[in-house]
């Protein structure tokens, strides 16, 4: 598989009518299983939070986003995220 840079670069975009990805779409991470791709990226939104969201695409260019952040902040865990990673085996794994 050759990997080439779309000219719509960027794919995704932070979207204004939302409230956990507004200002930012940043860290993504990219992986693809059974003719699926599956991107898991850090947000901010209009409490400069992080979170992390989640899209599929057929197509790598075309996005399908969740309308609601995959996972979001425990006061009493975590603080902040960075950006998501993905570990693959067997299963997929984020990190």
């Amino acid at each position: 598989m050759e990997l080439i840079r779309d000219p719509a670069n960027p794919l995704m975009l932070p979207d204004p009518n939302s409230d956990w990805e507004t200002y930012n779409v940043f860290n993504p991470a990219v992986v693809y299983k059974e003719n699926i791709w599956y991107m898991f990226y850090r947000a901010q939104g209009l409490d400069w939070k992080s979170r992390i969201g989640f899209a599929i695409s057929t197509d790598g260019i075309h996005w399908n986003r969740m309308r609601q952040p995959l996972l979001t902040q425990n006061p009493h865990f975590i603080d902040n995220y960075g950006g998501p990673g993905i570990l693959m085996s067997s299963s997929l794994y984020l990190t």
